[in-house]
């Protein structure tokens, strides 16, 4: 420790050091703070060095503010005889560099620090870089003159109406001034708010650089601009209309009926177009339908509704508007009110298109037993209500005045003023479908009340389906036997003439003893669906017949296979177990085959069946014989047994009497075989084809087979389909085969398949038991679900345009009705 000292003081410090010799603890005095020669204020150098003066041979040490990352100098020691020391530290870059240098004696005495500042300035960069984010890219810094880059080189931003964030790093330097400009959208402390057009921009930088050799550069960018979200969207709509195209239009107004096409131009925020947006149209309008994304179908019912847009999912702003008007030249249906009055007794006429909406009086002429309406005598018509002044019966026929061939017309019996008074009819509920929809093929069900004070005869219930006036179904007559009040309910099945979306008209009318007949309101209340699948678990509104009381096969133990007569839609059952078949009558009756049978034939564990169009039935015995064999039953109920007897359990049989010759085909699982008999519907059948394993291994255990002329398809027990086309020769008679293909291999399905049937598509029906299904399968391999939810599907049979499927757990025979 230097401690500066006077002569008048030696004694005193002389009796100091001989108490305190050789014992440094003593020295218990910190050093005065270092003194640091002056730093000029700012540099661009990259080092510096700090000078000063401190205790002579102290150790003297020094910081910096930032800190050092890596390349601290350490300490130094001081001159021991004029106390200079000297750093050379480095400087943190663009930044105030403060430093603090303290000193520490040989007794560990440290003294306070000094400081010191100086500002790092980059005054000569080497690289300018400039980049549009996203992405950031590392810039190349070799160049030693300034440069600008854009990075990356080209991207494709979708940016309208985003900022785009510019970074500029310039090492080691500085810039004097960086101009940004761009030629759509502006910058804001060196942000650009954001493109509005899409299509190309341009960014273009300048930099300018500080110091004494000074240079500039730039450097322009083309940046590609992507149109944003969707905003807004234009509709326009247009139809043709009887070979008139009316529109496009964001308003149109077509006829009921008319299928509508739009054309879409989506935007963003800014006003650009978006190119070939994903968009899917919407409208309020009842019962319509939008297909192919942009076509509306099903436009039945008069009025005015909007057409909404979504484009890639998200709600946008826009909307047309579509007018439907009624539709006369597509057919119109004359409503009265009655039928049946008195002289001067009013009757209230409205004219329907065909689709229910009331057409434009001037768009149709009425005439009475052809003579206009407003010259027929003895007639009153003031445009809504007519009434006849004379007895008789007369023909009111209505015509579309552009088209004669489009018209209608009802009777109107007129009697003398007597108790004509009509009964009364009304239709309170509907029972069954429990929605708006009926199956094809379905059932409808109503609950009625007829009432009259005279007694009543009897009463139908009259349906008519879709735009044809002949497609019309009734419920048959109910005898009601003099009784002058009933609530009762009639049922309708829908007819094959009905098509999917047809509308329903359906009507009740009543007839007293007198011959007095009344009708209740028309019911519009439902139409034909077209639903795409059949769930049992969920509830279905396809016609679901389950037959049998208690919703039960009868003796309904172990029911394996169903076939149903073409010609009388009825339904025969077999019973391994009970070694017995179930008739089940369209009505919903049973009986047992057995029981109808003078010869009380038994069967053996029946496992397949079939039946053709002469009322022969075939059943595949399993057990007979302890071999198996094929039984027919003729339509007189004459039984031959082992009418075919090949000495092998048969599996589920395929009859099809479409093709040049009549076949049934029989698979034989234990010897990997498939027979087919042509002339079955005679004592002698014939078998002209036989596909087994030896050609070249064709078969794998064949469970059932289905037959549609030309076409042969095989299940297999692992739920592998095959096919084949068949080759009929009818002069010897002959069929042959192609070799097999494989549809669809087993492992597509659960691999526990029961049956097949072929479907007048060309694809077929498959039931997978294992995952309580039945699939369609098309030639080309596609599967798509017909009915799920069912726990034991064991046999199929289609015919009469419906697919029967029978349950074992369910003990349930259920009819599904087109489209197939």
């Amino acid at each position: 420790m230097h401690i500066p000292v006077r002569l008048h003081h030696v004694a005193s410090l002389l009796s100091f050091a001989l108490l305190c010799l050789g014992a440094t603890a003593c020295d218990n005095e910190a050093p005065a703070p270092p003194f640091l020669d002056l730093l000029p204020k700012a540099t661009a150098a990259l080092e510096v060095a700090v000078e000063g003066t401190a205790e002579p041979g102290s150790t003297v040490a020094i910081t910096r503010d930032p800190a050092f990352e890596g390349d601290a100098p350490g300490s130094v020691t001081a001159d021991p005889y004029n106390g200079r020391f000297r750093f050379i530290v480095p400087l943190a870059a663009g930044v105030e560099n403060t430093f603090s240098v303290t000193a520490t004696d040989a007794a560990d005495n440290t003294s306070d620090p000094a400081t010191a500042q100086i500002q790092q300035v980059q005054a000569y960069p080497a690289v300018v870089r400039l980049d549009v984010a996203p992405p950031v890219v590392s810039a190349d810094d070799g160049s030693v003159n300034v440069a600008v880059q854009l990075l990356p080189p080209t991207p494709e931003v979708s940016m309208e109406g985003q900022e785009v964030v510019v970074h500029v790093e310039n090492y080691p330097g500085s810039i004097a001034d960086l101009t940004l400009t761009a030629d759509s959208g502006g910058f804001a402390q060196g942000v650009l708010e954001g493109f509005s057009m899409a299509g190309t921009a341009e960014i273009t930088a300048l930099a300018n650089t500080a110091g004494p050799d000074g240079m500039q550069a730039s450097a322009t960018r083309t940046v590609k601009v992507l149109p944003g979200l969707p905003d807004s969207a234009e509709i326009l709509l247009s139809a043709d209309v009887a070979g008139r195209t009316v529109g496009p239009a964001a308003e149109i107004t077509i006829p009921a009926g008319t299928a509508v096409e739009a054309q879409v131009s989506v935007q963003d925020a800014q006003g650009n177009l978006l190119p070939d947006p994903a968009v899917q149209l919407s409208t309020d309008a009842p019962g319509a339908q939008v297909v192919a994304g942009t076509r509306l179908v099903g436009l039945r019912q008069s009025g005015t509704y909007s057409v909404y847009l979504q484009a890639g999912g998200i709600p946008v702003t826009g909307e047309a508007r579509v007018t439907v008007e009624p539709n006369p030249a597509a057919g119109i249906i004359v409503s009265i009110s009655d039928n049946r009055v008195v002289d001067g007794e009013r009757v209230r006429v409205q004219v329907l298109d065909a689709y229910g909406n009331p057409v434009d009086p001037a768009e149709v002429a009425l005439s009475i037993d052809g003579v206009p309406i407003d010259q027929a005598a003895g007639v009153t018509w003031d445009g809504k209500d007519l009434s006849f002044a004379e007895a008789g019966l007369y023909t009111l026929s209505a015509t579309y005045v552009q088209d004669a061939a489009v018209t209608d017309s009802v009777q109107i019996l007129v009697e003398e003023l007597v108790d004509t008074r009509p009964p009364e009819a009304s239709i309170d509920a509907i029972l069954f479908p429990t929605s708006s929809l009926v199956a094809p093929r379905g059932r409808i069900e109503v609950q009625i009340t007829l009432t009259d004070d005279r007694a009543l005869a009897d009463a139908i219930l009259i349906a008519q389906f879709g735009e044809i006036p002949a497609c019309s179904a009734n419920s048959g007559a109910l005898y009601l036997n003099g009784q002058t009040a009933v609530t009762t309910s009639a049922s309708v099945r829908v007819p094959r003439c009905a098509a999917p979306l047809d509308p329903v008209a359906f009507i009740v009318q009543v007839r007293d003893q007198a011959g007095n007949v009344g009708f209740s309101p028309l019911d519009r209340s439902l139409s034909i669906a077209a639903p795409p699948g059949f769930d049992i678990t969920a509830g279905t509104p396809y016609d679901a017949v389950i037959t049998g009381y208690a919703d039960k096969i009868k003796r309904g133990d172990s029911p394996t296979d169903v076939a149903v007569d073409p010609s009388s839609d009825v339904a025969y059952v077999t019973l391994a177990q009970n070694n017995r078949v179930i008739v089940v009558f369209p009505d919903r009756t049973q009986d047992d085959l057995r029981d109808l049978n003078r010869q009380r034939i038994d069967f053996q564990q029946p496992e397949g069946i079939a039946a053709d169009r002469f009322g022969n039935i075939f059943v595949g015995d399993t057990q007979a014989g302890n071999n198996g064999r094929i039984d027919r039953v003729d339509a007189v109920l004459t039984t031959t047994r082992g009418y075919i007897d090949q000495g092998e359990p048969p599996g589920r049989l395929g009859l099809d009497e479409s093709g040049p010759l009549s076949l049934l085909c029989i698979p034989f699982r234990t010897i990997d075989e498939v027979q087919c008999w042509t002339d079955v519907d005679t004592p002698a059948p014939l078998n002209v084809l036989t596909i087994d394993n030896a050609l070249q291994n064709q078969l794998n255990q064949p469970i059932a087979v289905a037959v549609s002329a030309p076409t042969l398809w095989v299940l297999e027990q692992d739920c592998t389909v095959k096919q084949t086309t068949l080759s009929y020769d009818t002069a010897t008679p002959a069929v042959t085969a192609l070799p097999l293909i494989t549809v669809s291999p087993g492992q597509v399905l659960s691999g526990a398949c029961t049956d097949i049937a072929a479907l007048p598509s060309g694809d077929v029906a498959v039931a997978d038991n294992g995952a309580g299904t039945v699939v369609r399968i098309t030639p080309g391999g596609g599967i798509s679900d017909i009915a799920q939810g069912l726990p034991d599907v064991m046999g199929l049979d289609f015919s009469g345009g419906a697919l029967f499927v029978l349950d074992a757990q369910l003990q349930t025979l259920f009819k599904i009705t087109g489209p197939f």
